[in-house]
């Protein structure tokens, strides 16, 4: 027997078309750690790149640039820099910085907490400008607070636009959107792609972006993937979780899929946060941050769209 959210999910979807069809996990980490872990981060299929750390660190520029001279098929996303920074970087800047470590996909400018229409707008101001100069573009749909209505309107309007190739679901909008119910953020995204699919507005053609994740990773990803809906999801979880504790070779953070009683199931977040240019060298615990790499990995390879 079928559930009514199960006949409202397509036979073929295009929600990972830019990683062949395979749900991939974008790992974010201290550029310390990525240089010494490079073969694990130069196979990835794809990669959240952060325009503030593109502009600012020479370092990371060329460990990317790397990881793409090595592996080209590899999907680039650039971010605008509006989560790090409070506000985007402006277009031109974007377009210099994603030729620079060259990006396949730029984030469009986007207004978290602010109307949905202010998002659009900007997205149509720069749509071509990216275009143009052979990027695809990510729309990030945004609203006022405790506003759903403004947020799916900015959904559908993404969803009916041919000139969007990704949408990203936002780690702040979507929870802001809400309203920010302690009791609904850890689940908002897995609340909300079930309500569009119920409501025959979620856009199967496109390719959607997870940005950051709310809670553990298997907490939301699960019901994500089960749906067909996720393509491709960052978090510096696997990696800062080991990081961010000051206790050498804390056992904790190794996430497992058996025990409740580990990160990869809480709801609650590191709280400190990601300070890129941490020492690696000097963790002690580097067998926790590969392992949880690798237990991701393992565990999102079993779905295929």
């Amino acid at each position: 027997m079928t559930t009514y959210l199960e006949n409202r999910i397509p036979e073929k979807v295009s929600t990972a078309k830019f990683v062949n069809n395979r749900p991939t996990f974008c790992f974010i980490a201290p550029t310390s750690l990525v240089e010494y872990h490079f073969p694990t981060f130069s196979q990835q299929r794809a990669h959240l790149l952060l325009a503030h750390l593109v502009d600012q660190s020479d370092k990371y520029l060329g460990i990317y640039k790397r990881i793409k001279n090595i592996n080209p098929g590899t999907l680039f996303i650039m971010d605008n820099g509006a989560f790090e920074l409070k506000t985007p970087y402006k277009p031109e800047k974007l377009v210099t910085l994603g030729k620079s470590i060259d990006a396949d996909v730029i984030v469009l400018p986007d207004y978290p907490f602010q109307p949905g229409e202010k998002t659009i707008e900007a997205a149509e101001k720069y749509i071509e400008i990216f275009k143009n100069e052979g990027f695809k573009v990510m729309f990030v749909p945004q609203s006022r607070e405790g506003d759903y209505e403004d947020w799916k309107n900015c959904y559908t309007w993404a969803a009916n636009n041919d000139d969007i190739d990704i949408i990203g679901m936002s780690i702040l909008g979507i929870p802001n959107a809400l309203g920010y119910d302690l009791n609904v953020t850890p689940f908002a995204r897995v609340i909300v792609t079930y309500d569009l699919i119920k409501e025959g507005k979620f856009a199967w053609n496109k390719h959607h972006h997870y940005l950051g994740l709310n809670s553990g990773p298997y907490v939301e990803l699960p019901g994500l993937l089960s749906v067909k809906a996720l393509g491709t999801v960052d978090s510096s979880g696997p990696a800062w979780s080991v990081c961010s504790y000051e206790y050498k070779g804390i056992q904790y953070n190794k996430f497992n899929e058996k025990s409740l009683d580990n990160p990869a199931f809480s709801i609650n977040k590191p709280r400190k946060e990601v300070n890129f240019y941490f020492d690696y060298d000097k963790l002690y615990d580097k067998m926790s941050v590969i392992h949880n790499i690798y237990t991701i990995n393992e565990f999102i390879s079993q779905y295929k769209y």
